[in-house]
């Protein structure tokens, strides 16, 4: 593969049916670029389509051989992947098979999906769990683990978080996979994620949308949050939807920090919901969105003072928090510590500040 079509969004197609193979699935996106995307297809397929799905996409699932040869297979998937996990969209006419001790010996890939059924069934078993998913529910497929799937005619969307992600939040293992998805279920969080990836589902219908890889690194936290966090409530309420939008909003504001331009409209924008609903899940707590924003800048430029070095100066480091107006800083910074910037970086080097 050239640098030019690294750097690219690949695509699928049936002018380039043998670019990505098990083999040749790049281990970290283009150096220029932390994310990529993927355009699979049975219409690249040169033979039998199914076989050709099984080999090439599901190369690490033991995919069964179809009884009924005589109807058509078809399907395809669209993706964002990352060093982070990646996202799938995919539709496809019925599948079944497993993933077995074999495949994980031979394949080993730990990571952790939690999917939405768009339409169709899913009925799934590792060991003695079993869960069947329809149109509007959750799912989970944990690849540590042998197990079996069958699928009916369906479209999905997914995202696969990687495994030490996921050890790092569940420090006690996860082997207890219906836990895992009423967690998931019963998350304030839930609808938060589900946006994520309408957002992603919708970006995909540009041929290489800018804004896929922050969407999946949004919805990459928000999942992480959700396995981590105990359901507190048996049915979800407006406060609890409003305190998962608080968590998620923060999310936001502590990843685009160094964006001058943070605000409700951003943070809104990248949440998929209206300002005014942002608004309301603030003022539900006695917070205001600008207020917010400003307190954890300054906190956050506190940090960076106390912990620079002699040479750095202090309108750089603010600039680090999206802090451009360094006089409006230094005021703000004043009433809510009580000290001048300058003074801590004095403090911290002995040196006297007047």
């Amino acid at each position: 593969m050239t640098p030019d079509e690294h750097r690219n969004a690949w695509y699928w197609v049936q002018a380039l049916p043998d670019r990505w193979t098990a083999c040749e699935r790049p281990a970290s996106p283009a150096p220029d670029r932390s994310w990529f995307t993927l355009r699979l297809s049975t219409d690249a397929a040169d033979g039998d389509p199914y076989e050709f799905w099984r080999h090439r996409v599901f190369y690490d699932f033991a995919a069964d051989r179809r009884a009924d040869q005589s109807v058509p297979f078809y399907a395809s998937a669209q993706a964002v992947v990352s060093l982070r996990g990646e996202f799938v969209y995919s539709r496809s006419a019925d599948l079944a098979g497993a993933r077995t001790g074999a495949g994980i010996s031979q394949l080993p890939n730990a990571n952790l999906t939690i999917g939405f059924m768009l339409s169709g069934r899913r009925d799934y078993e590792a060991g003695s769990w079993r869960h069947r998913a329809e149109a509007g529910q959750l799912y989970l497929y944990d690849a540590a683990v042998a197990s079996r799937l069958e699928m009916s005619e369906h479209q999905v969307t997914y995202l696969s978080i990687k495994a030490d992600a996921v050890d790092r939040v569940l420090p006690q293992g996860r082997q207890d996979h219906a836990s895992l998805l009423y967690r998931l279920e019963r998350s304030p969080l839930r609808p938060f994620l589900q946006m994520q990836l309408a957002m992603l589902i919708e970006a995909r219908r540009r041929p290489d949308p800018p804004d896929s890889g922050r969407l999946l690194d949004i919805a990459s936290d928000l999942a992480l949050l959700m396995l981590q966090q105990a359901p507190e409530l048996p049915d979800m309420d407006v406060g609890e939807l409003r305190r998962g939008l608080i968590v998620a909003a923060q999310h936001v504001i502590a990843t685009n920090l160094d964006n001058a331009r943070l605000d409700a409209d951003y943070i809104a924008g990248q949440l998929g919901v209206s300002r005014a609903t942002l608004y309301r899940a603030f003022a539900g707590h006695g917070l205001t969105i600008a207020g917010h924003i400003r307190a954890i800048r300054l906190i956050r430029a506190r940090h960076l003072i106390e912990h620079s070095a002699a040479g750095d100066k202090i309108s750089d480091l603010i600039l680090r928090c999206g802090i451009e107006d360094s006089v409006h800083f230094a005021r703000q910074f004043r009433e809510l510590f009580g000290i001048r910037p300058s003074e801590i970086k004095g403090i911290r080097f002995g040196q006297n500040v007047v």
